[in-house]
């Protein structure tokens, strides 16, 4: 897939009439009366204003969309009123809604192949991996970071797939560690496990009315039964699938969460002390018919005349799949 920089953001700053501003952070919107008037930001020690003629459309991610809202008084009026803010409008959605895909692994110690444990450690092992893309175009370096995916309905009775399996070139007993690649010791793959449609729902709001204090961000991951269930159904059907003919010649055993994992106690606890975000958290600014959405049908946000939000935020639901493609078909149909 292409990215957004490389397919929107480098052609359109050919045009004269996009300035791009960098190492600048926003702030606050800005009004001229009940409008919105533009953004205010801070670019190294000097605050700054950037005006709208038309309108102002706000494209901060989840995280921050909902944030730069509740700073600039549109939010639940309670919270906004606790943290010293002038409320604009009582929007007690701002924030709420927050959902991610989550994603679990399934880990097998393998052979007969190469994998990322045993090249990344090699600097050797590296260097043919780069040359052989430089060469050929092909090889680990030539693929994406999971390089088969498949959809499955776990449960009897669902019309879409409820488990996404995807598969990854490297096994680890710390894979998150935030501040090395910890990989095991011995060539491996991984399964990862990924819950398409989680029941649970967190919240992402101010901490105080500075602006460059990160929000509160409450994930409240797996605080619904039905999510925990399908994850034990997507580990069940990882390992029956590394367990098939085909992988057979390169299987040698399964590492985590290892043969002695049967029951559903066992796999939650497993789930529960390894369990990971899949960077797509959606829902903030929730787009919707109803008068307790943040945003209508046309990105508008209620009740604020000059200001749209275009970015995964709007999601009402999250897809399917991973968010990347909705994201940017949010910033299409607010171009439209």
């Amino acid at each position: 897939r292409w990215g957004t920089r490389e397919g929107y953001l480098y052609p359109a700053l050919k045009r004269s009439s996009l300035r791009l501003v960098t190492n600048a952070r926003a702030t606050r919107l800005v009004f001229d009366g009940e409008r919105v008037a533009g953004v205010e930001y801070r670019q190294g020690e000097r605050t700054r204003v950037a005006r709208a003629s038309r309108e102002t459309i706000l494209c901060a991610g989840t995280i921050q969309s909902p944030q730069l809202l509740e700073l600039s008084g549109i939010g639940d009026a309670a919270l906004l009123t606790r943290h010293g803010i002038a409320v604009r409008r009582d929007l007690p959605a701002v924030g709420e809604n927050l959902r991610d895909h989550l994603q679990a692994r399934m880990m097998v110690e393998m052979k007969g192949l190469a994998s990322l444990n045993t090249i990344l450690p090699s600097p050797l092992a590296k260097a043919r991996m780069g040359l052989r893309w430089l060469l050929l175009k092909d090889g680990l370096m030539s693929v994406p970071g999971a390089t088969a995916h498949a959809y499955a309905i776990t449960e009897a009775g669902r019309t879409q797939p409820d488990i996404k399996l995807q598969l990854h070139h490297l096994s680890s007993p710390d894979e998150r560690n935030p501040k090395k690649v910890v990989l095991d010791d011995c060539p491996g793959f991984s399964v990862g496990v990924v819950h398409q449609q989680p029941s649970s729902r967190g919240s992402i709001h101010l901490r105080s009315a500075d602006p460059f204090e990160q929000p509160e961000i409450r994930a409240n991951y797996l605080t619904h039964d039905d999510d925990i269930r399908a994850f034990i159904r997507g580990l069940r059907l990882a390992r029956r699938v590394t367990l098939q003919e085909a992988f057979a010649p390169h299987y040698v055993r399964e590492l985590r969460p290892g043969p002695a994992v049967e029951g559903d106690a066992d796999f939650e606890g497993y789930i529960r002390s390894t369990i990971f975000g899949s960077y797509h958290p959606v829902g903030t600014c929730r787009m919707g018919a109803d008068a307790q959405s943040v945003v209508d049908p046309r990105l508008r946000v209620r009740g604020v005349a000059g200001l749209r939000v275009a970015d995964a935020s709007i999601l009402p639901t999250i897809p399917a799949s991973n968010t990347n493609a909705a994201a940017i078909l949010a910033g299409e149909k607010c171009a439209d």
